[in-house]
Parts: C-alpha cells; sequence; structure tokens
C-alpha cells in the first residue's frame, strides 16, 4: 500500500549509496552511512502509519466483497451470514454455516495472503472453550499463568528472602492528616 505522508529511513548498517545510487553492501559489516536515506514507496512493518494503512487496506478488502462495518464497532464486519471481528492483523470469521467462511476467504484470497490457524480454541494467547452444560463461553490464559510461574521461580531463584522481614507489625497512622482520595480496587 502506498504511503500517504513521506517517510525516510536509515540505511540499514553495513550498507550504502553508491556512486550509481544503487544500495551496496560495504566491506566493513559495522559501517553507517550517515549522508543517505532510503525514501519509502510502500508500507512497511514498524511504520508509525503501518497499523492504520493496513486496516485501510482490509476496510476496502471487506467492502469489495460488500461486509459492512457497523458504526459502534470499527473492528467488526457483517455480511448476510458472516461475522468478522478483526485484532489488528488477526480475524475470527463466525457464521452458522462453514461453507460461508469458506467462501468468504476464498473472496478474500483474491486479495490478501491468508494463513488459516484453525478453530478459535486458542486465539492471541486466550483460550477459548465451550461448555454446554453451562452454556458459557470460559476464557483463560494458560501460556501467560504459566510464564508469570516461569517469572516468578526465576525470581526466587536469585533473591535471597528473609524469614523475618519485619521486625514489627506495622500500626495505622493515627496522628497524621485524614486521607482525602476515595480508593477503589478492581481485579481485572
Amino acid at each position: 500500500m502506498d504511503l500517504d505522508v513521506p517517510v525516510f529511513i536509515k540505511i540499514h548498517q553495513g550498507w550504502y549509496i553508491g556512486g550509481d545510487g544503487k544500495l551496496i553492501q560495504h566491506k566493513n559489516a559495522k559501517f553507517n552511512d550517515t549522508s543517505h536515506y532510503l525514501h519509502l514507496k510502500k508500507n512497511i512493518y514498524g511504520c508509525k502509519q503501518a497499523a492504520c494503512n493496513w486496516f485501510k487496506l482490509l476496510l476496502d478488502g471487506l467492502c469489495k466483497i460488500v461486509f459492512v462495518q457497523p458504526s459502534t464497532d470499527s473492528c467488526l464486519f457483517l455480511f448476510s451470514d458472516c461475522i468478522i471481528a478483526v485484532y489488528v492483523d488477526d480475524c475470527l470469521f463466525f457464521s452458522p454455516d462453514s461453507e460461508s467462511i469458506d467462501t468468504v476467504s476464498a473472496a478474500l484470497l483474491q486479495t490478501f495472503k491468508l494463513k488459516d490457524e484453525g478453530d478459535i480454541s486458542a486465539f492471541l494467547g486466550i483460550k477459548i472453550s465451550k461448555n454446554t452444560e453451562t452454556k458459557t463461553i470460559p476464557l483463560t490464559q494458560p501460556g501467560l499463568i504459566d510464564q508469570k510461574i516461569r517469572d516468578i521461580r526465576t525470581i526466587t531463584v536469585f533473591r535471597k528472602g528473609k524469614d523475618n522481614p519485619a521486625d514489627s507489625i506495622l500500626e495505622p497512622d493515627k496522628t497524621g492528616p485524614n486521607r482525602v482520595e476515595d480508593w477503589i480496587s478492581h481485579s481485572l
């Protein structure tokens, strides 16, 4: 996708612009060409505009195959019996009929490179399951939980704990000024 504003980037270390204006690899891999910059013509990953440009491209592609974007949620796209929920460059397809998803996927393949990740049992690190008895859809993050446990174990291995970290119990300060802020606590 073309950029809507001029974007210039530094030349990667170990490269330089030769006399003919072409990019050439330098003999010294640590060489930095500080006198030239590259003018980007297309969107690349890492640009500030990349996410916005990608979304515009996706929006155009979905509108061409008659998806409608409701005014209430810009990351939701609706078409007769198919819903697409978008999170950055990941999409979830919902339909009562798998043939509808196949038809939409085939239409999108005309414009985009798609990678089918399968069902949504795991999306963005969230494990999604369905409990038919309770008619609920529990969401858990086992990968994140496992990572936190590994992090805590690493911390406890390298830190020396104290058997008794405090020599006395701290009591509230009854002689100081009263607290004026209201504090509300939520577990998220």
